[in-house]
């Protein structure tokens, strides 16, 4: 087992470099064994955000590699710009709003 301790953000990190793709970060709150090559990580946050949990930046770092190949291009400006490129109509104000009862 090859083991590496970094002090990246306010927190210290021990990596276990099992393989260059498959890494297990130990940190004080729960550790993740981060997978870079399926975007996974046991804490699950980076699935379920679809953006690097911290304990995938600490493998992303130690490998050198851009951050934002990790992160789903539904955070990229060209996606956000597309969501809106159709027509948004304006709603009118609260108080005219016709809301039937079973949902008020």
């Amino acid at each position: 087992m090859n083991t590496h301790v970094t002090d990246v953000f306010p927190f210290f990190f021990q990596l276990d470099l099992g393989s260059d793709i498959v890494y297990t970060v130990f940190d004080e709150d729960k550790n993740g064994v981060v997978d870079l090559d399926r975007q996974t990580c046991t804490c699950r946050l980076f699935q379920l955000e679809q953006l690097p949990c911290v304990h995938a930046m600490i493998a992303i770092r130690h490998r050198k590699c851009d951050v934002y190949e990790f992160c789903s291009d539904y955070y990229s400006s060209a996606c956000w710009k597309a969501t809106y490129v159709g027509v948004v109509y304006p709603l009118h104000h609260q108080g005219d709003w016709v809301v039937p009862n079973d949902v008020r």
